[in-house]
């Protein structure tokens, strides 16, 4: 059997379930505190972000070392390339998708405006 490189452009979940790398990273995220986590759409645009990357390999940013599934995981994480391609505040969230998550907080239906926000 002929062995398959490892996919340069891939994120860990991408690869092969059995990796170590990837077990890892799973055990490491059930670990972590809900309050600590971004929310999934945040962690998606952030991932997204990476696959574009031209410092991503193999699910490992090369910039920093960090396994970049753990990292867009984190509310206060942040992408260490300059200018940042998360576009992230304090909080770790970028300000278009701050709406939805506090829909996602709320579980009102639809993305609210700052302005209907204060009203609630």
């Amino acid at each position: 059997m002929i062995p398959v490189p490892p996919c340069k452009k891939c994120l860990l979940r991408e690869m092969a379930e059995g990796t170590d790398a990837r077990r890892e990273v799973e055990k490491a995220l059930r670990r972590l505190p809900e309050k600590d986590l971004a929310p999934e759409n945040v962690r998606e645009k952030r991932l997204a972000a990476c696959k574009g990357c031209e410092s991503l390999s193999s699910g490992t940013c090369l910039l920093c070392g960090c396994y970049v599934e753990l990292r867009a995981a984190l509310r206060r994480g942040a992408c260490p390339h300059v200018p940042d391609r998360w576009a992230r505040d304090a909080k770790g969230i970028t300000k278009e998708d701050e709406p939805y998550v506090y829909a996602e907080k709320t579980g009102a239906q639809r993305p609210l405006l700052v302005r209907q926000r204060e009203e609630v």
